[in-house]
């Protein structure tokens, strides 16, 4: 969020020219000003870009022009929750792979939020091979 508050102009000049955005809540704050799904889905309305939001243990919100759709966290206990390096970057990874497989955006969510529970169950950014 502090990349994106220091470099606000430029990345909102980015929104005209990508076809995918992934935010966390602290950066789609300071991207947009507010962190409210409603509030966001009526300021990236006037965009043709797919977002997706990650808001920790609420899950993600997933906004396409007029459509939208909240995809839920898996419910982990506090003992499950090791370590959050790369939570957000297995989302991602979830997330791209599901839609370049051809899924809709909510099981695309879905399958970045099974990647990002993985992750957080461990020491360290990538999840157990096994």
């Amino acid at each position: 969020s502090l990349c994106v508050a220091r470099h606000h102009q430029a990345f909102m000049a980015l929104l005209d020219e990508i076809d995918i955005l992934l935010a966390n809540e602290a950066e789609i704050e300071a991207l947009l000003g507010t962190d409210v799904p409603d509030a966001i889905a009526e300021k990236l309305v006037a965009y043709d870009i797919l977002a997706a939001v990650t808001f920790g243990a609420d899950g993600a919100h997933l906004f396409h022009k007029a459509a939208r759709a909240h995809v839920p966290a898996q419910h982990l206990t506090a003992g499950d929750i090791v370590d959050l390096t790369g939570a957000g970057d297995q989302f991602a990874a979830g997330f791209l792979a599901g839609l370049h497989q051809g899924k809709a955006m909510e099981a695309a969510a879905q399958m970045g939020i099974n990647a990002a529970s993985a992750v957080i169950r461990h020491i360290g950014p990538r999840p157990p091979l096994d």
